[in-house]
């Protein structure tokens, strides 16, 4: 059980980085440009 809640957890947390950086990339372009 608590396996499975530090994979969510994990998983969740590097699927906020990945959309945290998207965000910032874009950002980043628009601001640039």
């Amino acid at each position: 059980g608590s396996s499975a809640r530090v994979l969510a957890t994990s998983t969740l947390i590097s699927f906020l980085r990945t959309t945290q950086r998207r965000r910032r990339n874009s950002l980043a372009g628009t601001a640039t440009s």
